[in-house]
Order: structure tokens, then sequence, then C-alpha cells
């Protein structure tokens, strides 16, 4: 449901604030958001890494690509090869410069904690933490809230997203549970 929210919400955002949403895919083995959006992106954000030594604002804004909702998208990587491009340093600088591009930047990941996420998470105003309403889910979200709070992400800048696209089976948690 992460990715769902992740371009649900931005293209909202940019119905009301057009051209100054980025949507940053960093799901990168198996990023959606170019799919889910019905775009065969020509540039994706291993071609700003690529550009790195001439990579600024202007250039970030040129290779992401422009949606009719009035967002633009910088996509995942075409394919698992083209993700083992992508390192730690340049994921920092592409979100730096898309802070400075955009009014509003939203990223989406992958489940996993790992260097994408801390840095995602380091340089964000505001993270959207997304859970299933099924007991291993809550389980593994009360163990992840202390390590980012240990990692030094104030719980201010965290939401909750209970996701209940699965309503009626056995074990469903509700809200109030």
């Amino acid at each position: 449901g992460k990715s769902t929210i992740a371009v649900n919400t931005a293209c909202l955002l940019a119905q009301h604030r057009p051209d100054r949403v980025l949507l940053i895919d960093a799901s990168f083995q198996l990023g959606v958001c170019a799919m889910m959006l019905g775009m065969i992106p020509p540039t994706t954000i291993v071609d700003a890494i690529r550009e790195k030594e001439r990579l600024d604002e202007t250039l970030l804004r040129r290779l992401a690509v422009s949606h009719s909702s009035g967002l633009h998208l910088l996509a995942a990587p075409r394919d698992a090869m083209e993700a083992t491009e992508i390192d730690e340093e340049s994921v920092y600088r592409i979100l730096n410069l898309a802070r400075r591009a955009f009014r509003y930047v939203i990223v989406d990941t992958f489940p996993m904690l790992d260097s994408t996420v801390i840095t995602t998470l380091d340089l964000s105003d505001v993270a959207y933490l997304v859970l299933q309403g099924t007991g291993p889910n809550v389980v593994g979200m009360a163990k992840l809230l202390p390590i980012l709070e240990n990692l030094g992400i104030q719980e201010d800048r965290l939401r909750l997203i209970l996701n209940q696209n699965y309503r009626n089976f056995f074990g469903n948690l509700t809200p109030a549970d």
C-alpha cells in the first residue's frame, strides 16, 4: 500500500501545486511508480547519478519526467543491474537537490531499513510509515520505532498509516486493537 499512497498523495498535491511536486521512486529493485502512473519514462534516477559531475537543480528538473497530473517523476532504475550503480552518497545529493528544486518531494522506498531509507528519513520533514493491520506487521512496527528513535529520527516527524485494505480475514486487527 505504500506505493499506492505515495503516488496518490503526489498526484493530489500536484493537482493543487502543479510543477512543484517531485515523486522519487527509491524502490530501486522493484519500483512501480512509473507503471502506476501509466508512464514509460525515458530517464530514471540512474541517469541523474550518471550525470553526478554536472548534476544541479536544473538538470534534475530536466531528468524528472512530467505527468499529466502536474507532478514530476524521478523513476526507479529500469532493472536490477542499473540499480547497482546507486550509492548512498548519490541518493543524499539527489534528495538535497530535489528539496531545492521542488516545493514537495515524496519518496517511495523499499520496505527495508537500508542506507537509502535512513538517508531519506534523515532528510525528511515528515515520514509516513505504512503498515497492515495484522499482528506481525504491528509487531514489526513496534520493533522499528525504537530503532528510528536511536537513529535520531524525532517522533514528531513520524506518522503511522494503518492500511486496512484487507478488512475481512481472520487475524486482522482493527484500529482500536
